[in-house]
């Protein structure tokens, strides 16, 4: 049959006819002579995406001012539309509009729309338009997955007590950077009880080390919240060790990077000290959960080069031996010996009653004492003494990195961290970074009770944190200065909120301040109604702390956010 082509001519002001005759494809102008024109395409869709739909709008038809046409959209996995398989919804409208919502298609993940002008009476339907990508953010009631709370083959997950949720769904999967993920395998289905939903946490074992999940919380058939996370990857311990067992004699035989796993049960020290000779070892609690593994201890003693320590998924009480420090550095010939010691990190752990230090470092000779990094996270450190040593007192330490992170300290010592005593040959790469702690009641006679820093030049940086109550309870500072820092210093705070930081002087009480040199941008000062008593941190629902880090999420030890 002899095709023929209607001809537009573009004439005067016809403009918005030629506009649109340009947008469409030749085809739509094309007909058997004898047959009526086909319904023109739709065009200029857009989406809005939401929690629980996507409102999809596109432009009328072309000429259907004066006839009551209707639409059929399609939703695919498949921008191309090739296999019928992936269309997963079809709708029919009778507006330039369609809303798909979160009981049709499953939430978070890409689909692609596309629609036609149904045909009308005895004009053709029209060509499909070119698809647009879609997709439900959903409802979001789960809460990030605090760290410690994933294990090799288990994790704990947390949400807003919401009526009806019925499982969690793990789902395993691979990712390239900058693609999307691939999943494997079928998902694992955690039912939640009547008390898990009532209590809003849930534990999930059998999963696999090192792999990532996304985990979906459902309600019926549609997802409520969603996480991401990756398994921790497996242990093997060196020796495994039962409740009551003599920890001394197996930390004495044990070899330079042995790691000890210890069964939940209570160990206990005595009066003898836990002395590591020229060796790294790992005490490491099995079941990650530090409150059914507990240690008496009276001091943990790193002596000489190659020492190293790395406590992990522990209760460490030093309140039944009375113990002086948590670690103290030594070395031969009455510490006069040089010491290259192994790193030291403290991991998941609950630290309590010490008389002096956490950490003691400024034995030896001068510049003689050499640790690469030390560092504190997702710990909680409580109830020491206020003596003349700083928390970390770092005086003499050749160090590169002091890392403190996502970890909670209140009640510990006169001073937060102390380097100020002159070395010979610092290293030229010092850095001390406290990111994401909450830390309350702190500093009691030493002045500059957060940072004292003289003579040595570091680089410090406090981001994201909440910094609370200085000085402790009856204590009282001699300068208005929160940090002291060295001529070559630099520090840096960001993102944090300060409460209540004075010089503690009831008759001239005077805000605690920055020395001339610090940087401080888009920090904070809420009220809190924290005290020097205070053990739960919970930041409340409607705190303006819940949106004040650098990512837009809360500050403070992560532990507190849920």
């Amino acid at each position: 049959m002899k095709k023929t082509f209607y001809k537009i001519l573009i004439i005067g002001t016809v403009l918005l006819t030629a506009n649109a005759v340009i947008s469409c494809n030749d085809d739509e102008f094309q007909s058997e002579s004898n047959d009526p024109m086909r319904m023109f395409t739709p065009l200029s869709l857009s989406a809005e995406n939401f929690e629980t739909e996507t409102k999809v709008t596109w432009s009328p038809s072309l000429y259907t001012n004066n006839i009551d046409e209707t639409y059929t959209t399609e939703v695919s996995s498949d921008s191309l539309f090739t296999n019928p398989k992936d269309i997963i919804l079809t709708k029919k409208t009778d507006s330039a509009g369609v809303v798909i919502t979160d009981q049709e298609i499953p939430v978070r993940k890409n689909f692609f729309i596309r629609v036609k002008t149904n045909a009308y009476e005895n004009r053709p339907e029209s060509h499909w338009s070119v698809s647009k990508r879609i997709k439900i953010i959903g409802i979001q009631i789960l809460h990030p997955i605090y760290d410690p709370n994933i294990l090799e083959n288990q994790a704990t997950v947390s949400w807003d007590v919401t009526s009806g949720v019925t499982e969690l769904r793990f789902q395993a999967y691979t990712q390239v950077s900058g693609q999307d993920p691939v999943y494997v395998g079928d998902p694992i289905v955690s039912q939640i009880t009547s008390s898990e939903a009532a209590a809003g946490l849930k534990t999930t074992k059998g999963l696999n080390p090192s792999t990532r999940y996304t985990v979906e919380i459902y309600k019926g058939n549609t997802s409520v919240g969603s996480q991401n996370f990756t398994t921790k990857s497996s242990t093997s311990y060196s020796i495994i060790a039962n409740s009551g067992d003599d920890l001394i004699t197996l930390i004495n035989n044990a070899k330079d990077g042995d790691i000890i796993g210890l069964n939940p049960g209570k160990y206990d020290s005595g009066d003898k000290l836990f002395t590591i000779n020229a060796k790294k070892i790992s005490l490491i609690g099995i079941s990650g959960n530090p409150e059914d593994t507990k240690v008496s201890f009276k001091e943990f003693t790193l002596n000489d080069t190659g020492a190293g320590l790395h406590l992990k998924n522990i209760e460490l009480d030093g309140s039944a031996n009375t113990a002086d420090y948590l670690i103290n550095l030594t070395s031969s010939s009455s510490n006069g010996a040089k010491a290259n010691f192994a790193n030291v990190l403290i991991e998941n752990c609950v630290v309590s009653n010490v008389k002096t230090s956490a950490f003691r470092a400024n034995r030896g000779p001068n510049s003689g004492y050499v640790m690469d990094k030390f560092e504190i996270k997702h710990s909680f450190f409580k109830n020491f003494l206020a003596s003349s040593y700083g928390f970390l007192h770092l005086d003499k330490l050749v160090f590169n990195e002091v890392n403190i992170e996502n970890s909670t300290f209140t009640e510990v010592g006169d001073l937060f961290i102390r380097y100020r005593e002159s070395i010979t040959t610092p290293s030229a790469n010092a850095t001390i970074n406290v990111n994401n702690c909450t830390i309350n009641s702190f500093g009691q006679s030493s002045s500059f009770p957060l940072l004292d820093n003289n003579n040595v030049p570091i680089k410090a940086n406090f981001t994201n944190n909440i910094i609370a109550n200085s000085p402790r309870v009856g204590g009282s500072l001699s300068s208005n200065n929160l940090i002291r820092l060295a001529t070559s210093s630099t520090a840096v705070f960001t993102f944090n909120n300060f409460y209540n930081l004075t010089n503690g002087k009831a008759a001239d009480l005077q805000k605690l301040v920055f020395p001339t040199g610090v940087t401080s941008t888009n920090n904070q000062e809420n009220a809190l109604n924290w005290t020097n008593t205070t053990i739960d941190f919970t930041l409340p629902v409607n705190s303006p702390l819940r949106t004040a880090s650098s990512t837009g999420a809360a500050i403070g030890d992560p532990r507190w956010w849920n």
